[in-house]
């Protein structure tokens, strides 16, 4: 999706929207999560929906660019955040779509090679307890995120 751009009273900062997608990669044999170290800070794998592509696919796509994983299989939206930052002059209004996610055909995920995205300032993929991924979590929102995934959690197995 392309970026929209909307004008304001001028002299004021340019706005700017993303919509973004991510997931909450789960490994059924440990209960654990899969979380990245971005730029110094743990954070959940997403990113940028491209034009033409449903949020989905781009939560797909991003999860494998970002952790090495060869393959993913997409479950439920667990729901919808957004947060605002400014960059560059600009004022950027994030939308990001997430996931429930688990790695696809693999027996035990917690074998698999992990490869950091380097390019995209990703030092480090580690599974984790989900509580644990809470208190290093860099940034709030995403503690909900892994909230909803928790109670979707519940909710299906009882």
């Amino acid at each position: 999706m392309a970026d929209q751009v909307q004008t304001g009273i001028p002299g004021e900062m340019e706005v700017r929207a993303i919509e973004a997608a991510g997931g909450v990669v789960f490994d059924p044999g440990t209960s654990q999560i899969l979380l990245i170290r971005r730029d110094g800070v743990w954070d959940l794998p997403k990113g940028k929906v491209e034009e033409g592509e449903a949020p989905a696919e781009a939560a797909v796509r991003e999860v494998m660019e970002e952790t090495g994983l060869g393959s993913v299989a997409c479950g439920p939206i667990l729901g919808k955040t957004v947060h605002e930052y400014d960059r560059s002059g600009i004022h950027w209004e994030k939308t990001t779509h997430w996931f429930a996610m688990t790695v696809d055909g693999a027996d035990d995920p917690q074998t698999l090679s992990l490869t950091p995205q380097q390019e995209e300032g990703i030092t480090s993929v580690e599974w984790m307890e989900p509580r644990e991924a809470k208190t290093k979590m860099g940034y709030g929102n995403l503690v909900k995120v892994i909230d909803w995934f928790l109670q979707m959690q519940k909710a299906v197995m009882g």
